[in-house]
């Protein structure tokens, strides 16, 4: 018994025609045409690779919500110390810049552990992978990998400043005698 056949065509020919008059003559054999199997996957996994970019889009912006919760309670119990920097002549520019420059920092060393982490994790198991999902796996190219990473690693800097901005201003408005005072 015979389970597939692959029929190849001449490049004028067309794999439609070919396909219909298989067809025909062949009322038990289903005939699929190349391009029509590979159209019909495209745009399944384009459909898919959509809704991957949206819920990536929600994830970060979460990240950035909840990084902004971690760093205005850091900043809240560091007040004193900022407000010590401004006793010292500190401006209130000065104060942001170093807020903003630790989250960066934050972001920076975060997003490359990340990459490191998901590295360690897809290439050494890419065959692991691609068993339990039941799809072929392909390695994409490094010169394809670079440019993600360097993206991921880009919001995550642009994260960490983000989250902290709203922080940042307000410890450089506070009062400073008012904040030193404040518990006595």
């Amino acid at each position: 018994m015979i389970s597939a056949v692959l029929a190849k065509v001449e490049p004028a020919a067309s794999p439609s025609l070919t396909a219909y008059r298989i067809r025909r003559e062949n009322e038990d054999v289903d005939v699929l045409v190349s391009q029509g199997i590979f159209s019909s996957l495209t745009a399944t996994l384009s459909g898919l690779v959509s809704y991957i970019h949206i819920f990536s889009a929600a994830l970060w912006i979460l990240a950035v919500v909840v990084l902004a919760a971690v760093f205005s309670l850091s900043i809240h119990e560091r007040k004193k110390e900022f407000a010590l920097l401004r006793i010292l002549g500190a401006t209130r520019r000065k104060l942001i810049a170093v807020v903003l420059g630790e989250s960066s920092l934050a972001g920076l060393a975060g997003g490359a552990a990340g990459i490191v982490l998901a590295s360690l994790a897809v290439f050494p198991f890419s065959t692991l992978i691609s068993g339990r999902l039941e799809l072929p796996y392909l390695d994409a190219p490094f010169f394809q990998i670079i440019p993600l990473a360097a993206g991921s690693l880009f919001l995550s800097v642009l994260a960490g400043p983000l989250a902290s901005l709203y922080g940042a201003l307000r410890i450089s408005g506070a009062e400073t005698y008012f904040t030193m005072r404040e518990g006595e």
